[in-house]
């Protein structure tokens, strides 16, 4: 940590109290003034660190104040849509002959009940001719 520091600062730190010794007074009052301004400057990113409370690690500060919605917005874009089907003339219910009982089992049947069924083809689209 503290070579990465020295190497940020652009000054060598001494790494051991013999290295400290061997120097003179002016290299020390160096030493000290460039600690100083790495502390100043440590503290400030760890204040603005603090700041930003739990803020994603992807996060570049600030919030917008009126961010977009993602995705398509209404109104833009290409539309798709297919065309609704042509709607078929109405098919009259057809009687169907029913016997008293299941021809499975033998069991009688319920009374009769009316449902209305309806099919809608969709036309196929014709292949191109090459």
């Amino acid at each position: 940590m503290k070579k990465n520091l020295a190497f940020r600062s652009g000054l060598a730190h001494p790494g051991s109290v013999e290295q400290l010794e061997a120097l003179g007074r002016e290299e020390l009052i160096q030493v000290i003034l460039e600690q100083q301004r790495m502390i100043v400057q440590l503290r400030a990113e760890i204040d603005q660190l603090k700041r930003r409370g739990g803020a994603a690690p992807f996060s570049k500060g600030k919030a917008k104040k009126n961010p977009k919605r993602a995705g398509r917005k209404p109104g833009q874009g290409t539309f798709r849509n297919r065309k609704a089907p042509e709607q078929s003339p109405p098919v009259e219910p057809v009687a169907v002959p029913v016997s008293g009982c299941c021809g499975d089992c033998g069991c009688t049947y319920g009374g009769a009940v009316t449902e209305v069924v309806s099919i809608t083809d969709i036309p196929q689209e014709r292949r191109p001719e090459v």
